[in-house]
């Protein structure tokens, strides 16, 4: 059982990095590429990334993907890589949907069965063990996916601009970082008092991809647009889009409807939800998100939807930046 469970020599933390760069990458390019009732987030990425991670590693021997799958969930809910809050929401949603063991009992429960070698005890633990695997991959896609979504809307320009406009929005970015960690001094040039900071020319600062200076009015337009993203100024996001957007890995994977989500959201939230169904799927297909326009269930009256309906949602400053992860 041990050795089932051993991740000293770091393959399932390399496993899951290697999944999730590859979503980072996939993310940054279709925001650069799509147009905006193109964008499509959540879509399961990262869990078909860990696959086909998993299926690379381990080739066609189904036990031993199983075996590198349950050292992946293990790791991802023993060491702290990045993702607190997505593991807090997993085990929720776990309790909710009626698995009340814990990841790591759930893991040692099935390391005995494996050790023992017993077929059928693998089949049942295994199918169990990828359901936990498709739960905690949406939870930590979410995540990943929200910070995207918030630098793409905080500065669309940044990437999807023409050529020119993203240059100079990209060296707004720069000199906002560089303001906060370099700070502003005053020196004196030619008799003037000047404030600003010294740069190394070889950056290319202050010019196009020619190597011409930009006009007067390009660089005011660079200088506002770096003083606005160094004082944090950023379009709203209200609780109910992190809320929808928090509980999708819920209303994707146990196929809600945009009706039901609808009326989770105005039994939570009141009259800030109050829209029309055609209008909600909408406003959340021009962000990313994907509703189904189907016939009402129940889903909402069962456990699952209590779980939605009260949780606590994370704040936002857990998913602005990229994740570091944090080796054990």
């Amino acid at each position: 059982m041990r050795a089932l469970l051993d991740v000293s020599g770091r393959q399932p933390q390399r496993t899951w990095i290697e999944a999730v760069e590859g979503v980072r990458l996939g993310l940054s390019a279709h925001v650069r590429d799509s147009k905006r009732d193109e964008l499509r987030f959540q879509d399961g990425r990262l869990e078909w990334n860990l696959w086909e991670v998993v299926k690379k590693e381990a080739g066609e021997d189904w036990v031993e993907r199983i075996a590198m799958l349950l050292r992946c969930y293990w790791v991802i809910s023993t060491v702290s890589l990045g993702y607190d809050e997505p593991l807090r929401l997993h085990c929720e949603e776990m309790r909710a949907a009626g698995l009340q063991k814990s990841p790591r009992i759930f893991c040692r429960l099935f390391a005995r069965r494996f050790a023992s070698g017993a077929r059928e005890a693998i089949d049942a633990f295994g199918k169990e063990l990828v359901a936990r695997i498709e739960s905690i991959a949406a939870w930590m896609e979410a995540q990943e996916s929200f910070s995207q979504w918030l630098a793409f809307k905080e500065d669309r320009v940044f990437w999807q601009g023409n050529p020119r406009e993203r240059l100079r929005a990209f060296q707004a970015r720069i000199l906002a970082s560089w303001t906060t960690y370099l700070g502003i001094y005053e020196y004196e040039h030619k008799g003037r008092r000047i404030r600003g900071m010294r740069l190394w020319e070889g950056l290319g600062m202050g010019t196009n991809e020619e190597g011409v200076p930009w006009s007067g009015r390009e660089w005011a337009n660079i200088l506002k647009r770096a003083a606005r993203i160094a004082e944090g100024v950023r379009e709203g996001c209200t609780q109910l889009d992190q809320w929808v957007w928090w509980c999708y890995p819920v209303f994707s994977r146990y196929g809600w409807n945009s009706r039901e989500v609808r009326d989770v959201a105005r039994a939570r939230f009141g009259d800030k939800a109050r829209k029309e169904v055609e209008d909600f799927r909408r406003y959340w297909m021009s962000r990313g998100l994907r509703f189904d326009w189907g016939k009402k269930s129940s889903r909402e009256k069962g456990e699952l939807g209590d779980f939605v309906a009260a949780v606590r949602v994370p704040g936002l400053e857990v998913v602005r930046g990229v994740v570091t992860w944090r080796a054990a």
